[in-house]
């Protein structure tokens, strides 16, 4: 009888166990693509170093990316960001939008080469700063490996190295996400006029009524005869989930009534723990880009498995909406 991997993921205000996000509810940030900022919005970058990491014995290095775990000091909101470890086309780490306030970074982790998820843990600091409209440079985070399962990290601050490549500034300036010190100069105090008037509006209608969306993911892995591998297809699966459920996510924004299953067949590379031969085979949710999304998502990744294995990974995506009531 073949043994199944069920592992359900609830996304919204609850996630579940077995996800790197399940000890606290978090809600996953999106990244900046040039538009104009949300009243009381922010943005930050940090540019992430790997030290001390070695390739294993087949001679992989870590592609996967770093959990940043954020806690909102006043309110008591908690973000999370799935960073890429390489750079865009500007040369620059990616700029992630989030609300103005103060926060602590309560928690790093990441999947590294060995299958191993690595972790460092807050003991308070380091302390960052958010403000409305200001883009805030975290520098350079330096991670390294410690004893068992633990990860090393190291904030530096940094010289601002943020580049414009849009014809008209988001942001007023670009601050030391630690100090708050002014580093650079964008658009000033006309975009903060800009931004009274232009979000005024969609301010007024979101306070009209709200919409609670509890989104699931599901994912089983099949190997046949081979299933005992399946605890380590999980594992990376587990670590990368933030990546994999925003395919869907970023689709249902588009399409409100999108839901069902994926399914995909590959074939893990005793060489060098990469899905090839990924196809996929089917399925009830209808969306050209949300399985294109997931296979480039399966693509990059690398399994802790040095034998070939033939499989299928189903992917099955349901969601729920209430609606709240009417602001007064």
């Amino acid at each position: 009888m073949k043994l199944q991997f069920l592992i359900p993921i609830l996304i919204g205000l609850i996630l579940s166990a077995g996800s790197p996000l399940a000890d606290d509810p978090y809600t996953p940030l999106e990244p900046w693509g040039g538009e104009l900022l949300p009243k009381d919005y922010g943005g930050f970058y940090v540019k992430i170093r790997l030290q001390g990491f070695k390739k294993n014995s087949r001679g992989l290095a870590i592609t996967s990316n770093v959990f940043i775990h954020l806690h909102e000091v006043s309110q008591g909101k908690k973000y999370v960001v799935s960073q890429p470890l390489g750079t865009d086309t500007t040369g620059q780490q990616r700029v992630w939008k989030i609300p103005a306030g103060n926060y602590q970074v309560q928690k790093l982790s990441l999947n590294d080469n060995s299958g191993l998820t690595r972790t460092w843990i807050s003991k308070g600091k380091p302390q960052i700063f958010i403000r409305h409209l200001f883009l805030s440079n975290l520098g350079d985070l330096v991670l390294a490996p410690g004893q068992g399962k633990a990860l090393m990290a190291l904030f530096q601050p940094a010289p601002d190295k943020f580049v414009n490549t849009f014809q008209h500034d988001a942001f007023a300036g670009v601050m030391d996400g630690y100090t708050q010190k002014i580093q650079k100069k964008l658009g000033g105090s006309e975009l903060f006029a800009k931004s009274e008037d232009s979000f005024s509006t969609s301010d007024e209608a979101r306070a009209a009524f709200s919409t609670q969306r509890q989104i699931s993911m599901h994912y089983k892995v099949d190997l046949g005869k081979e299933q005992r591998y399946s605890k380590s297809i999980v594992s990376t699966l587990v670590s990368q989930d933030l990546d994999l459920r925003t395919c869907y996510m970023d689709q249902l924004d588009r399409d409100g009534s999108l839901q069902g299953q994926i399914s995909f067949r590959f074939r893990v590379n005793k060489g060098d723990g990469a899905m090839q031969n990924l196809k996929y085979s089917g399925g009830t949710l209808n969306s050209k880009k949300v399985v294109e999304c997931l296979y480039f998502a399966l693509g990059k990744m690398q399994f802790p498995i040095a034998k070939n294995l033939d499989g299928r990974v189903t992917f099955y995506f349901t969601f729920k909406d209430e609606m709240g009531r009417a602001s007064p």
